[in-house]
């Protein structure tokens, strides 16, 4: 039997039901998702910030109609859990009230005023159509969190679609006929892709604001999440999957609430704490059991959430869900889908940008520094050379403070990474963590900023020794830098030596490392080398200038000229 059939004679069959039923029947032309009902008072703070536009929307337009049809759909599906919904609604009246914009600032919108604010229009929708609604808004953040736009929208209609089919199988299995009318009206209820599309919207981007206002919490929960590795549920059926999901969640999050601790076994509770922004305390046991405290006031002591599972090895390393999905595509096979939530896959401020762009970099001086902290520090005494001019006080030093100023400055890009290598110095533990996730991301990526095979030079041209050295004034930090050099490689001074040009344009020579000498050359070589009196026998530099015109006869006058050169040269080198 079709289901066109079934539901028309499930209305056939409505006329003999009792009397109670007789005004629904009369009043049936009439649309109940035009029905606006009274919101709960949690929920209340939520008008303060929504825009107009989008309360009407929410109370009496296309949003209100989407959120009334959806929740007589599933009516029935979510579990009771009215303390998660208090919670649920005193938290986003919460962050409505941060979020929003003074009058002020929505008179410079200009004609886009009514437009301005956070997008609480499918918060507000849901609240105003009933608790079913509420738990189906409480779905499309899970859905919304997890997968892009054109992957929820598939996943809505395939719900929709499985939905009323499962709703056609309960009337023939012969359920209570009040039941049954209902369910039926609500499965001859029509969609559109658009409509279900805005309703996605609308969810998605209260989630950014979510995300935003509760930045501190949101992130150390992701950076926990992320480590639990845990997929969302193992079901293979994306309909089952997501029920399942849905229903865990609302039940294990409605439980912390009370303050009854949970231990779950998959990650469908850890996606409902990033979407729903409740935070309870967490227990990883993959992560050493450490107790992680939270401190959120809704969540009643001692709800601790324990997260006890093995990551598996072929695990992605952070939250994943993975569902076939049918509707992506007109024709052909369902899409197997594998989205995760994590660090580095979530939104991020342009604050958070600047340490994906830094990996890139990094990851650019491939052989000159694998070593993170290598990096960072590098970095970190390349901005206190730049500052140097303005923090040293020096006279002689403030010509160049115009010049370090325009390098460091925040609208240049080589001060936006100064400047993230900075901040990262005064960051917390958690945030260090985050921060390390984003540049090991952008290191996995250094294509992001150009083709593989055509990066720039190393540490910003500085690992090239000629340009290096054309920053340094004279010979004596060259050879520094060289001896420094020779000791990073191993190098000894039974095969180097540094050669180098002194003032009078000739050449003089250094030794690469410390050594040890008895007396003064015999200069059979014509070399001249010189002994530090304070050595007393210990290991020390030395240094050899050529001797090209040595007189070598006996006479005294020869002899003592050439011991007063000799004792001028040893004066001038070191």
């Amino acid at each position: 039997m079709t289901d066109s059939n079934i539901i028309s004679k499930i209305f056939a069959s409505a006329a003999t039901v009792q009397n109670e039923l007789t005004l629904a029947m009369a009043s049936l032309n009439l649309d109940f998702t035009l029905v606006r009902l009274e919101a709960p008072k949690e929920f209340k703070g939520i008008i303060g910030g929504i825009s107009e536009q989008r309360r009407e929307s929410a109370e009496s337009g296309s949003l209100h109609r989407t959120a009334r049809k959806l929740g007589a759909l599933f009516d029935g599906v979510p579990p009771s859990t009215p303390d998660l919904l208090a919670a649920y609604g005193t938290r986003v009246s919460e962050i409505s009230e941060k979020a929003k914009l003074s009058p002020q600032e929505k008179v410079r919108h200009g004609i886009f005023s009514r437009y301005a604010g956070p997008d609480s229009g499918s918060v507000w929708a849901a609240a105003t159509s009933g608790t079913n609604s509420i738990a189906v808004h409480l779905l499309a953040c899970m859905i919304s969190t997890a997968f892009d736009s054109t992957q929820a929208v598939s996943i809505w209609w395939e719900l929709l679609e499985r939905r009323k089919a499962e709703i056609t199988r309960l009337i023939e299995s012969g359920m209570d006929q009040v039941k049954s009318f209902a369910l039926a009206t609500a499965a001859r209820q029509d969609f559109s892709r658009e409509e279900i599309a805005a309703w996605e919207n609308s969810a998605r981007s209260w989630i950014c604001t979510a995300n935003s206002v509760m930045a501190k919490k949101y992130e150390t929960a992701l950076l926990y999440t992320d480590n639990a590795g845990a997929p969302v549920n193992m079901v293979s059926d994306p309909f089952r999957s997501v029920m399942d999901a849905w229903g865990d969640a609302m039940l294990s999050m409605d439980a912390l609430v009370r303050g009854i601790s949970q231990n779950v076994r998959n990650g469908a509770v850890l996606l409902a704490m990033n979407s729903w922004h409740l935070y309870p305390d967490l227990c990883v046991l993959s992560c050493g059991g450490e107790h992680i405290l939270q401190d959120d006031n809704l969540i009643r002591k001692p709800g601790i959430l324990t997260i006890d599972l093995e990551q598996r090895e072929d695990s992605l390393g952070s939250l994943t869900w993975s569902l076939p999905l049918s509707y992506m595509r007109y024709y052909g096979d369902p899409i197997m889908v594998t989205q995760k939530v994590s660090v580095d896959s979530s939104r991020v401020s342009m604050d958070q940008f600047r340490f994906v762009i830094l990996g890139c970099v990094i990851e650019q001086w491939r052989g000159f520094t694998h070593n993170l902290s290598d990096a960072m520090n590098l970095m970190s005494k390349l901005l206190d050379a730049f500052l140097w001019p303005e923090t040293s006080g020096e006279a002689q030093y403030k010509r160049f403070l115009s010049t370090s100023s325009s390098v460091t400055s925040k609208i240049s890009w080589i001060g936006q990474l100064l400047s993230a290598v900075d901040d990262f110095k005064y960051y917390t533990e958690v945030e260090k963590a985050t921060a390390r996730k984003l540049i090991n991301h952008g290191r996995r990526h250094p294509q992001f900023l150009c083709p593989v095979g055509i990066e720039g030079g190393r540490f910003f041209g500085l690992s090239f020794i000629p340009s290096l050295f054309y920053l340094m004034s004279g010979p004596e930090p060259r050879i520094r830098y060289l001896r420094q050099l020779a000791q990073d490689m191993n190098l000894s001074n039974a095969d180097h030596v540094i050669r180098y040009l002194n003032e009078t344009g000739k050449y003089e020579y250094a030794s690469i490392a410390p050594m040890t000498v008895a007396s003064r050359s015999n200069n059979e070589f014509s070399y001249l080398h010189r002994i530090c009196p304070s050595a007393q026998g210990g290991p020390m530099h030395i240094r050899w200038i050529e001797i090209v015109d040595m007189r070598t006869c006996d006479c005294s006058f020869a002899s003592h000229e050439q011991e007063n050169e000799i004792k001028n040269l040893e004066e001038a080198i070191g």
